[in-house]
């Protein structure tokens, strides 16, 4: 009988400790900034602090389950860009839109390239090789959903028209598809 003992990695890790730090500071800048420079147009209420402090929660644990799910750097990385572009996607339209302003309905189309990444990512349970194709398919309906609002005008009122919607469509298809090739690279590994 093979009675090897395996070490047990330390629940609280510097790197562990680090990141949640971080994202606890993170949290706490709006508050600092209320409080010393009320002129810089941080106004949040609490449920804006409970609803950053959700968000910064799901990433932490996105960010763990990544590195938990596999020793692969390839699979990690990927892991990291889709739980920021997820985070950036969901932030940006909260906070401004993306197309025109955040109450603009056309924003809700980016709501189905989350969609399409928490439905795959299930579905393939986490899995590289599922997890490519779905990344695949996130950069291809981020790019669908900007062309929709370029060709159909859908934030034409707003400043920055059409170059928000134009750059921030490259930037989320760029960061699904390295997603994706990260993937596919740890699953090929």
């Amino acid at each position: 009988m093979d009675q090897t003992v395996r070490p047990q990695r330390p629940l609280l890790n510097s790197w562990r400790v680090a990141g949640w730090g971080c994202l606890l500071a993170l949290l706490c800048l709006p508050a600092i900034a209320m409080r010393a420079a009320p002129s810089w147009g941080f106004d949040w209420t609490a449920s804006d602090f409970v609803f950053a402090g959700v968000m910064f929660g799901l990433v932490g644990t996105g960010f763990e389950l990544a590195f938990r799910r596999a020793g692969s750097w390839a699979y990690r990385a990927a892991a990291i860009i889709a739980v920021l572009a997820s985070f950036f996607l969901v932030w940006l339209n909260l906070a401004v839109g993306i197309i025109g302003n955040e109450d603009n309905p056309a924003n809700l189309m980016f709501g189905g390239v989350l969609g399409i990444g928490l439905t795959g990512s299930l579905v393939a349970r986490f899995g590289a090789d599922g997890m490519s194709r779905t990344m695949a398919l996130c950069a291809g309906a981020q790019a669908f959903a900007g062309a929709v609002a370029l060709v159909g005008k859908l934030g034409e009122g707003s400043s920055a028209w059409p170059w928000d919607v134009a750059n921030l469509t490259v930037f989320f298809t760029l960061a699904w598809g390295l997603a994706a090739i990260l993937f596919r690279k740890a699953a090929h590994a």
